[in-house]
């Protein structure tokens, strides 16, 4: 049994894909540190239905209002959550949507187990140690998309059917 996993985005079942209308100009967070300055992002939406979790052609971390709600009910203090306001159009409806920035993340990685090329990760290997009392994370430079969560979030996760969302285990020593 897994203590950890990661969000990822889940294919098909109809669902869209987030455009943004206007690209930023630099980087869009930080590694680290809060964003102080936030100019809310326009996003059309392509392709099919708004889910929860909704992927974007700037590969960041789109999260409905239901999914930041559950992801607030079990972050810790220690997670520091950030969310920027951003709103998808499809046309017919403007949603919003937060993007989910890791202001200080926790050097969660196992330095042995983890797989690396160069600084890129390959294979995240979570350590137990580092990692206990975290509950929604990412790790130091890890970019704008990897969202690790505790197994209570993921039972959470499922029985609110949150949509485009699929949970892979990630390992733990």
């Amino acid at each position: 049994m897994h203590n950890y996993y990661q969000l990822l985005f889940k294919d098909g079942d109809g669902l869209g894909v987030a455009h943004a209308l206007t690209p930023p100009q630099v980087p869009l967070l930080p590694n680290l540190g809060f964003v102080k300055s936030w100019e809310p992002l326009q996003f059309e939406l392509r392709d099919g239905k708004y889910p929860d979790y909704l992927s974007s052609d700037l590969g960041c971390r789109l999260c409905s209002e239901r999914l930041r709600d559950i992801l607030d009910r079990y972050a810790p203090p220690l997670d520091a959550l950030q969310w920027l306001d951003v709103a998808v159009d499809n046309g017919a409806e403007s949603r919003g949507y937060y993007v989910l920035h890791f202001p200080h993340p926790p050097d969660v990685l196992h330095a042995e187990k983890t797989v690396f090329a160069g600084d890129f990760v390959v294979k995240a290997v979570l350590s137990k140690h580092a990692a206990e009392g975290h509950r929604v994370f990412g790790y130091p430079n890890c970019g704008q998309l990897p969202v690790f969560i505790s197994e209570e979030v993921r039972q959470s996760l499922r029985k609110e059917k949150c949509t485009g969302i699929q949970i892979a285990g990630v390992p733990a020593v």
